[in-house]
């Protein structure tokens, strides 16, 4: 029989513990070796309560440790990579190739200079030449007739202007003589010679012979003239140039100055140019003012030389176009030469540097996994990243450097076909 008090067997015949003297007379006899019934106050409880506890305390110090360990690890990681990177920088650095000594300057290289011409003669345009004619235009300079002379170079000018442009001529001063007695008849005698439209080379120079000098001076009247034809053929939508030529300032009491503001109003693109042909510094001074308020050149030409010399660099420039065409053709042969002798260099020089590269690379991988260092795998990953940068890069280098030469040959003949267009429009005859 077991006793409730001190758990220890007792002979079911006694009435007492006889280990501790406790009465055993309702206890009820449990067989040795069966499962004694037990008290929820006994020792079983208060074991797995202790059990628990210890549980709880095990599970709290295993976290702990966890939350200790993490940052650990991951700070040893950082200087696990940290060192890895270090080698991979020295195996770069003894291994890894310089690619940017490949690279070339594939831009065009050109020295051929286009000439400097007359603003807009390539477009459509408007030429409008106003002839001085009074009577100090019949006086002679260098031995010639100023006014033969200006008959000469304007014919000349005529030759070499584009046929799509439009030109006309107006004279003033061939009317009557510059006696007082006619000053009203000249001064009132702007004529429009010949009506600026579609040119006829040979029909305006002939009718350039068909006045001479006598009168007066009527500058104002003669531009004013020139603004009602410009307005007439829509010069807001063309380039209009206009050329005053004459020896001397106005005489028939008009204000040159607000005709060509009057002129400027008809839009941005109107030029007025001025040739002062042996003119005193009176004269000067007034016709430089109608340049400037017409935003465009004054000439001086003192001798019939200067006067040549004005219109004749019209015809220079048709020259130098002409050497710029020559230019151009050689420079397009030139330029596919060097392009195709850069991408050459360019493409031998980055196979001679990606391949070499990769074979030191891997060399100095292997080295490091036959030592077995734990840097080897981290080297290995940046070997992989390195190649496919690398290649990406060759083949980026080539489609742009392919790109630019042909770019810089369509440039080329463009330029070219540009100044072909340029030269065939302004000297066809």
């Amino acid at each position: 029989m077991l006793c409730p008090k001190c758990n220890n067997f007792n002979d079911p015949e006694v009435k007492f513990c006889i280990f501790c003297g406790t009465s055993l007379e309702k206890i009820i006899p449990v067989a040795f070796g069966s499962t004694p019934s037990i008290s929820k106050k006994g020792r079983p409880t208060k074991w797995l309560f202790l059990g628990l506890i210890l549980l709880v305390f095990l599970l709290v110090g295993i976290l702990l440790i966890w939350i200790i360990k993490k940052p650990i690890e991951s700070r040893l990681a950082g200087q696990k990579e940290s060192a890895c990177e270090k080698v991979w920088q020295e195996i770069l650095s003894e291994k890894g190739r310089d690619y940017s000594l490949c690279l070339k300057d594939f831009s065009a290289v050109s020295d051929c200079k286009k000439p400097a011409g007359i603003e807009g003669l390539a477009e459509n345009v408007n030429i409008l030449v106003i002839l001085d004619s009074s009577g100090s235009m019949a006086q002679k300079l260098s031995g010639e007739r100023k006014i033969d002379v200006a008959k000469e170079v304007i014919k000349n000018f005529i030759d070499i202007i584009p046929d799509n442009a439009n030109a006309g001529l107006i004279v003033y001063g061939h009317k009557g003589s510059n006696l007082e007695k006619d000053k009203a008849l000249s001064c009132a005698g702007i004529e429009e010679i010949y009506s600026l439209g579609n040119i006829n080379k040979q029909e305006f120079k002939a009718k350039i012979e068909t006045f001479q000098s006598k009168g007066w001076t009527p500058i104002a009247s003669a531009l004013l003239a020139a603004r009602n034809v410009l307005e007439q053929k829509q010069a807001r939508e063309n380039v209009n140039l206009i050329y005053l030529v004459s020896d001397g300032e106005e005489t028939c009491g008009g204000n040159p100055i607000e005709a060509v503001k009057e002129i400027k109003q008809l839009g941005t693109d109107v030029m007025v140019n001025v040739i002062g042909f042996g003119v005193d510094d009176v004269a000067q001074r007034q016709l430089l003012e109608i340049a400037q308020a017409g935003e465009g050149e004054y000439f001086s030409a003192k001798t019939t030389d200067e006067m040549r010399k004005i219109f004749g660099d019209y015809a220079k420039y048709i020259k130098e176009l002409e050497t710029y065409e020559t230019c151009l053709a050689k420079a397009i042969t030139q330029q596919a030469w060097q392009d195709i002798n850069k991408l050459t260099s360019l493409n031998f020089c980055l196979v001679n540097k990606h391949g070499p590269e990769g074979v030191g690379l891997m060399w100095s991988l292997n080295s490091l996994q036959k030592e077995g260092d734990e840097c080897a795998y981290y080297v290995s990953e940046e070997i992989g990243k390195r190649d496919k940068v690398i290649t990406e890069l060759v083949e980026n280098t080539r489609e742009t450097a392919i790109s630019q030469t042909q770019e810089n040959r369509q440039k080329l003949i463009k330029s070219l076909e540009e100044a072909q267009e340029l030269i065939e429009s302004q000297t066809k005859k």
